[in-house]
């Protein structure tokens, strides 16, 4: 059952591969139109049918970055990554970079931890799961009040306990589980995205032998954690892995 289970696991990925490819040719081809059509008749269209080109560009670039996550999340434990050592505080000084117009506009305050451990692991990924973190923190704010995102990891054994906290609108507690399902998305707040980014994290981590949660108080904030095997204990995984197997006589 588990070996049938695993083959319907990978067919439903490869088929998600396939449509989520396969969609991008009609998509190019209606953005294409569309501004083709922008630039020789925009002049003589009147304010509603530009309101109709802007509305197809739009719903072309949500489509669009739907297929991308698609895309992302079928390509985890399906290609193969390249693996390094890390240091976590380096990725973490990049996505913070990388979101610095969306930080700097929500007037967002943010701690980072200076003594963050190096893992072994995906240095794509690894920015994908902090990315998808602390871009949420900044995006489910409370309203009139500035976010507040501390960046923190704790030992444990084996492993590291890597956080994000804020104090943002918080989650239901009947909501925590399915934050980490494809394409769901919270009700109280409106905000751009394909509500595949925590199901892309969950994988990411998962597939690195790790595990994902949240901690909330609606109303308060969250604390979504994961854990990532530390580089000792990987390294005893790996040479258990190369041991040979010893039959009894």
């Amino acid at each position: 059952m588990e070996e049938a289970l695993e083959q319907k696991n990978r067919e439903l990925e490869s088929f998600v591969y396939t449509v989520s490819h396969d969609l991008r040719a009609p998509l190019v081809s209606m953005a294409g139109f569309a501004r083709l059509l922008e630039e020789e008749a925009g002049s003589v269209m009147d304010a509603d049918n530009r309101e109709y080109l802007q509305r197809i560009h739009k719903n072309v670039d949500s489509m669009s970055d739907l297929l991308t996550d698609l895309l992302e999340l079928s390509r985890i434990g399906r290609v193969e990554e390249h693996l390094e050592d890390v240091p976590v505080s380096e990725i973490v000084t990049k996505v913070l970079e990388e979101h610095a117009v969306l930080l700097t506009e929500a007037g967002a305050e943010v701690k980072a931890a200076d003594n963050l451990p190096t893992v072994h692991g995906s240095r794509t990924r690894l920015s994908q799961v902090f990315s998808n973190l602390i871009s949420n923190a900044v995006k489910f704010s409370r309203e009139g009040v500035a976010p507040c995102v501390e960046i923190g990891w704790e030992p444990l054994e084996g492993a590291y306990r890597f956080f994000v906290k804020d104090n943002g609108i918080g989650i239901r507690d009947k909501d925590r589980e399915k934050v980490f399902t494809i394409f769901s998305r919270l009700k109280k707040k409106d905000v751009a995205g394909t509500g595949i980014g925590l199901a892309i994290m969950k994988r990411v981590v998962e597939e690195c032998g790790g595990q994902v949660g949240v901690d909330s108080v609606e109303g308060e904030g969250s604390t979504f954690w994961f854990t990532f095997p530390s580089r000792q204990a990987q390294a005893i995984e790996e040479e258990r892995e190369l041991e040979p197997a010893v039959t009894p006589a």
